[in-house]
């Protein structure tokens, strides 16, 4: 079977139990405002989105972990890259039904914006870092 196959498996194989069961493992705050008719099409079409790049993210886990291995590119430079871009490609499932779950609450938004606003920037910031030393220097402004 081919690599693409199985990714494509592996991330079909994440996103649809994802989408089918966020409602269920994070069910909607009291509080919580129910979108109209015309918001809702565009609700579900984020959840879709976000479902597949939870399975993306995490086919991109197990597929590249092998490859990390295989390539011994194990140092923590790395290492921290694989893991930002595994993090910004599978915490959008948890993180927006967790704001649906959390509903006004002001604690719980709180714990929301440090494990994942945070983290989120964080490891934007090391895949900005990587891609800067990736680029070719002679004609660049030192910083």
């Amino acid at each position: 079977m081919k690599p693409l196959v199985k990714m494509v498996m592996v991330t079909l194989l994440f996103a649809l139990p994802a989408l089918a069961f966020g409602r269920t493992l994070w069910p909607d705050a009291p509080d919580i405002m129910q979108p109209t008719a015309g918001q809702f099409p565009f609700f579900v079409g984020v959840a879709v989105i976000e479902a597949l790049s939870f399975g993306i993210g995490m086919s991109f886990l197990l597929f590249g972990w092998s490859l990390v291995q295989k390539a011994k590119a194990t140092e923590p430079g790395k290492m921290a890259l694989f893991l930002s871009i595994t993090w910004l490609l599978i915490s959008w499932w948890p993180h927006d039904n967790m704001h649906r779950h959390n509903g006004m609450d002001t604690g719980g938004l709180l714990v929301i914006e440090y494990l994942f606003h945070v983290t989120l920037i964080i490891a934007a910031g090391i895949v900005a870092w990587y891609f800067w030393k990736s680029l070719p220097r002679e004609n660049s402004t030192n910083i």
